[in-house]
């Protein structure tokens, strides 16, 4: 009865771990998708012209940076 009940909490442990796991590369993938996203049609009148992406590349420009650069700094960060 008690290896039945670790059997379980052993499973639902892993399940808990998976779906975390999923959120994670859920959220990597949104990330991306608004770094690297392009608007294609035009913008509405009195919509700002500039993206997310844009706006990051000047702040960029302006502290000297590129993106490997900003991409190690991050890294680092995270380690």
């Amino acid at each position: 009865m008690i290896l039945l009940v670790l059997l379980l909490l052993l499973v639902l442990l892993v399940l808990l771990l998976l779906m975390m796991t999923m959120m994670m590369m859920i959220m990597i993938f949104i990330i991306h998708i608004s770094w690297t996203w392009n608007p294609a049609l035009k913008r509405k009148r009195g919509k700002p012209r500039n993206t997310l992406r844009r706006i990051i590349e000047a702040d960029m420009k302006k502290m000297n940076y590129n993106w490997k650069e900003l991409e190690s700094i991050v890294q680092d960060r995270v380690e």
